[in-house]
């Protein structure tokens, strides 16, 4: 290896360099912070926003008074609209030094019975849109199912999720199952529920990113089940931390698929056709960044 001095070449031999630490050579290097984003989507009442909740919240009382903080023992959604919530800056857990910071977009969710007075033609094409509207960037694509038997609706909206997974054209390693309100069973149950989760969803993601992740809200619950809850908690949030960090660390852009599908792949490669002028070439590439603008305003 060589570099300059005073306009002379020193060399230094690999036998010196050696015995030199990272840090006296390149000076002290801190922990790059971590941010992950997600969007969340699942059926009415399968536990997205409670799960949002405990993975952003400081303590339980924020918990508590975050919205959409009550069990709602009912079938009106109580999420209209995408909402963005991101946690404080927190230390990695399990991971060595650095800290993390974790963004969540809340969905409204399939199946309330309140959807027909609020929403008007497709529910997912309206949350598509307005996700686009509020990010392009995400880690990973989160779908919450509680753990229960299927029922015909329920089925329905797996069947508008899974195109969805198709239309964004991501990794399968970009998706990932959270199965809710599994505590009360076996692990020999948990385990079956997800290998059929797991099933169904074969083609868009992968085995081992179908996890079990219970938290609730416990002013709702009996004593008996506060105590078995708050005792699961910490463990149940740490090892979901610990698995979005570890797997989910790529950045994915969910809006090449939207372009494609508005041609704009198409008017890019026009506007960089040969034999086009050079004026040609700025008359074409405005008219169509206005067109992509317009289309995306929409």
């Amino acid at each position: 290896d060589s570099f300059c001095r005073s306009g002379r070449i020193f060399r230094m031999s690999f036998s010196q360099a050696d015995g030199m630490a990272d840090q006296e050579m390149f000076g002290p290097v801190m922990a790059r912070d971590q941010e992950l984003s997600f969007v969340v989507f699942g059926p009415t009442g399968s536990g997205k926003t409670t799960l949002i909740n405990y993975m952003t919240a400081a303590c339980i009382e924020d918990v508590n008074q975050m919205k959409g903080g009550e069990a709602k023992v009912c079938t009106d959604s109580t999420t209209k609209h995408i909402s963005k919530v991101s946690s404080g800056k927190m230390p990695k857990p399990g991971l060595g030094t650095g800290y993390c910071t974790f963004t969540f977009f809340d969905t409204p969710g399939h199946g309330a019975k309140d959807e027909v007075d609020w929403m008007q033609g497709s529910l997912m094409a309206s949350t598509v849109k307005q996700l686009l509207a509020e990010t392009g960037m995400l880690n990973g694509v989160i779908l919450v199912l509680k753990m229960e038997r299927f029922r015909s609706d329920l089925e329905d909206a797996l069947k508008e999720y899974i195109t969805m997974f198709k239309k964004f054209e991501l990794d399968k390693a970009a998706f990932l199952v959270v199965v809710t309100h599994s505590l009360p069973f076996t692990d020999e149950i948990r385990k079956a529920y997800s290998k059929n989760i797991a099933t169904l969803f074969r083609d868009h993601t992968l085995a081992n990113n179908v996890i079990h992740v219970n938290v609730a809200m416990l002013p709702e619950m009996s004593v008996d089940f506060q105590k078995a809850y708050r005792s699961t908690i910490p463990r149940e949030l740490t090892s979901f931390r610990e698995h979005l960090l570890k797997n989910f660390a790529k950045d994915y852009n969910i809006r090449h698929w939207f372009d494609k599908e508005r041609g704009l792949d198409k008017s890019i490669d026009q506007i960089f056709s040969k034999g086009r002028s050079g004026d040609t070439y700025l008359i074409v590439a405005a008219t169509a960044l206005i067109v992509a603008v317009i289309a995306v305003c929409r």
